[in-house]
């Protein structure tokens, strides 16, 4: 086995290996994320029985939406990331070159889509907060 050989096939491995080890840190991130939704789902639901306002429950029904919208979206990204996972681990194991620049491709894809899934998140959860501080807020007497 030639130097240049070895040499590729070391990087093969630390790429695989950072790859695999981003892959469980978005495994975990997602799985918190969901959790997340699921307690905004349930707030939302006592939330939901304390009021009675036309207006109030539109907004309830529209941050139920976005909730539901989310959580569908948090599965399939999480869907693609465990099966990338698996492919990272098969090319672990094979270390064969071709499978890299395909792996370092769709890494990257997902990676950008773990990105966006963060920020719609972010975006809901703020939405998410204000709508529950308007329900919420402390009446001067």
């Amino acid at each position: 086995m030639s130097n240049s050989t070895k040499l590729s096939m070391t990087n093969s491995r630390e790429v695989g290996n950072y790859f695999s080890i981003e892959v469980d840190a978005w495994l975990r991130e997602l799985d918190f994320l969901a959790n997340e939704v699921a307690f905004m789902k349930t707030w939302l639901a006592l939330v939901v029985e304390l009021i009675s306002a036309e207006p109030t429950l539109d907004e309830a029904e529209t941050n139920q939406n976005k909730l539901l919208d989310l959580d569908a979206a948090l599965k399939l990204v999480k869907e693609k990331v465990k099966k990338h996972k698996e492919t990272v681990k098969l090319n672990l194991v094979t270390l064969h070159p071709a499978n890299d620049k395909k792996n370092a491709v769709n890494h990257n894809k997902i990676r950008k889509e773990v990105l966006k899934i963060e920020k719609d998140y972010m975006s809901v959860k703020n939405q998410f907060n204000n709508f529950v501080s308007k329900i919420y807020e402390p009446t001067v007497s």
